[in-house]
């Protein structure tokens, strides 16, 4: 897995920019009340880690990305698998040299 923290990003990106979408096309259909219809499903909820989470803790980090994401929905053995996949092609990344241009630039 190749840049896997910008894969993530851009993928919640996604997925919350389609959720706002359909938010707000609830907030725009009026029912014959005047009501707003509203559903349990009307709330952005948004998972903000540091740089240095993912640069100091590549696999814990991707493991709480992953449980924010997918929830249930993927096995905890699958989040493992996944979390240390992503850690190991990072280590091997960091030991050959080749680091992000934000490695070591987080002001945190």
């Amino acid at each position: 897995m190749v840049n896997g923290g910008d894969i993530f990003l851009m993928a919640n990106n996604i997925i919350k920019l389609n959720q706002i979408r359909t938010i707000q096309s609830r907030v725009n259909d009026i029912n014959d009340g005047g009501n707003t219809m509203k559903s349990k499903y009307d709330k952005i909820q948004i998972l903000t880690m540091s740089l240095s989470d993912f640069t100091l803790y590549p696999r814990r980090s991707t493991l709480k990305y992953l449980n924010f994401v997918y929830g249930n929905a993927l096995s905890r053995e699958e989040k493992g698998r996944i979390a240390t996949q992503y850690e190991n092609a990072y280590v091997e990344r960091v030991e050959t040299g080749d680091l992000h241009i934000t490695h070591g630039n987080d002001n945190e």
